[in-house]
């Protein structure tokens, strides 16, 4: 009842036409939605209908020209083609029965096109020697599905020319954004999907000749990544681009993938990620994820190769950082996550080395901000939602960490999990280069009270700002800030060396506010956020202590001459915020390195 996909118009400057995003949120509709439903129609249930409306969608999409709007190495952009890369190769394999031999021909030459044009993408950007660009990331999958689907119907060395550059790939550095701890560089939003796009040749792969890609460290140990930082509920995934994002969005239906477990939780554990897994019921609808519904059974050689859960985490290569109360029962959990990542702040990556985050009993109390707006790329995304202003940093001297560079990384130096609390310690100095040395502590006593030091040197008196986010509106009286987002709360409070800072601003705007730029017709519609800053005194030198007691977990907080004493969970903190001299944090009398 939905017709034809339309013909993308975008790049016409016709002002009636359909923009760039409109024109993909249509087209994914259309293609990877419909048709890919439509398709699996006709195989599974011979269903005439279905396989007539992909019979003419397909020869629909053929008519229109590779090489334009649709290209995937064209200059209008190229999500569009890669839509069709990805779903084609399978429709084609599916409903080729219902094709006459010319149709046939036409749809193999339009596969063929894209093929090559996939193919020539990965070669002339140099993946294989610079492999950070994420869109030609998706591409290996899909060529080799090609590969596979087009065998007796495209000339047979060309095929094998694409395989071997797939196969090379697969078997050598990729993925690039993750790495043998299983984390995911680019955050959660985009590890969802961006593990999820190759599964199906790596399916087809393990079915022909019993080879499995999904042996690699990576995908054994990812489920341990989507368990501290995607799991069921949660109303935030941080941190990148995408962070605010849930499988239904309407923004991006379904690119955070509806079920991001999947095979890696079902072939290598560990159990609370396969349990965490079987709660997510099946939706209505898979928006963009079709593909990759029917996994292929297999009994697990190693059913927890991922090793056991634990309640925190350091995934290293990455550079995030996990600490939970009760990992595996997100409705009681608290969770402080962070980054500190050696990737810097390019590509769906934010300046926002040391930044934290804070979910309790799924809500998200302390969080990023900033969204892309009508898309990626929009004044708001550009100038707010990259930056550091934007995250739980530190400004200094009102400036923040470089955007878009490969120099502002961070290091995860330890992390120290002793059971009833854990510590972790972040070198941000590389993220402040007019800084000498910044470190990052964060300390979890569990269940619910967080404490984070930073202590900081510089070669010149510095004014710092101490920046939170949330996402319910701040009650601010005097020196304590309480945030409440039932059924979770927070109450913060930041000490420095002369006490606790009162000097606390807030707002509900951003610089640049989400719609800048944008036609009324095509603004977004998302959640409120609220901005904290904490004003410091200028100094050379630099300790503070922020004091968060999660869902009224007892914490009690004294400032006397320099140091803070906390005491909670039984548990004796003291932070020496006077002195460079004397060890910035003891534990029940024991000086913490």
């Amino acid at each position: 009842t939905r017709g034809m996909p339309p013909r993308p118009r975008f790049h016409t400057g016709d002002p009636s036409a359909p923009l760039f995003r409109e024109a993909l949120g249509a087209h994914r509709a259309f293609v990877d939605r419909d048709l890919v439903a439509c398709a699996l129609g006709h195989l599974l249930l011979r269903d005439p209908r279905a396989g007539a409306h992909a019979r003419a969608s397909l020869l629909t999409i053929c008519d229109w020209n590779p090489a334009g709007p649709c290209a995937v190495d064209g200059p209008w952009g190229d999500e569009i083609g890669l839509s069709n890369v990805r779903c084609l190769p399978a429709v084609f394999d599916w409903i080729q029965d219902l094709l006459s031999d010319a149709e046939r021909t036409y749809a193999v030459d339009t596969l063929v096109a894209y093929a090559r044009q996939a193919y020539r993408r990965i070669v002339d950007e140099r993946f294989t020697a610079r492999p950070g660009n994420s869109h030609v990331g998706r591409l290996p999958g899909y060529l080799g599905e090609m590969a596979l689907v087009l065998h007796g119907h495209a000339d047979p060395a060309e095929l094998s020319r694409w395989l071997t550059l797939v196969l090379d790939i697969f078997g050598s550095f990729y993925p690039f954004y993750g790495d043998a701890d299983g984390g995911w560089a680019e955050g959660t939003f985009y590890a969802t999907s961006y593990n999820k796009w190759p599964q199906p040749f790596f399916f087809a792969v393990e079915r022909l000749c019993g080879f499995s890609f999904f042996e690699h460290p990576f995908y054994q140990q990812v489920s341990q990544f989507f368990l501290h930082f995607a799991a069921p509920g949660w109303e935030i995934h941080p941190f990148c681009d995408g962070y605010w994002c849930l499988p239904e969005d309407a923004e991006w239906p379904g690119f955070f993938a509806q079920d991001p477990f999947g095979v890696y939780a079902e072939r290598f554990g560990p159990p609370e990620a396969r349990a965490l897994a079987a709660t997510i019921r099946p939706p209505e609808i898979y928006h963009l994820h079709l593909l990759d519904v029917f996994r292929r059974p297999v009994r697990p050689q190693r059913p927890d190769a991922a090793g056991p859960a634990r309640n925190s985490r350091a995934f290293r290569d990455s550079g995030f950082v996990s600490m939970h109360s009760a990992i595996g029962d997100p409705a009681r959990d608290t969770a402080l996550l962070a980054r500190a990542s050696r990737f810097g702040s390019t590509s769906h990556q934010y300046a926002d080395q040391g930044s934290f985050a804070l979910i309790s009993r799924g809500k998200g109390l302390i969080t990023p901000t900033g969204y892309f707006g009508n898309s990626y790329g929009t004044r708001h995304h550009a100038d707010w939602t990259r930056h550091t202003k934007a995250h739980n940093c530190l400004l200094v001297d009102g400036v923040g960490q470089e955007v878009r560079t490969h120099r502002t990384v961070g290091r995860i130096e330890s992390l120290d999990d002793r059971g009833d609390w854990a510590i972790s310690t972040l070198d941000l100095s590389g993220a402040y280069p007019q800084l000498l040395s910044y470190r990052r502590r964060l300390v979890f006593v569990r269940p619910g009270v967080i404490l984070v030091h930073d202590e900081l040197t510089a070669p010149r008196a510095v004014s710092c700002s101490w920046l939170a986010h949330t996402m319910s509106a701040p009650q601010v009286s005097g020196s304590v800030v309480d945030v409440v987002r039932e059924p979770a709360s927070v109450r913060i409070r930041l000490f420095a060396a002369d006490g606790a800072v009162a000097d606390i601003g807030v707002s509900d705007r951003y610089d640049t506010e989400v719609n800048e730029g944008v036609p009324a017709h095509l603004h977004a519609r998302v959640p409120q956020q609220y901005h904290l800053s904490w004003r410091l005194p200028r100094a050379t030198t630099l300790r503070t202590v922020g004091v968060l007691a999660v869902d009224g977990a007892a914490c009690d907080a004294a400032f006397s001459g320099g140091v803070v004493t906390v005491g909670a969970a039984g548990r004796s903190l003291r932070f020496d915020l006077g002195s460079t001299t004397a060890p910035a944090i003891t534990i029940d009398g024991v000086a913490v390195p």
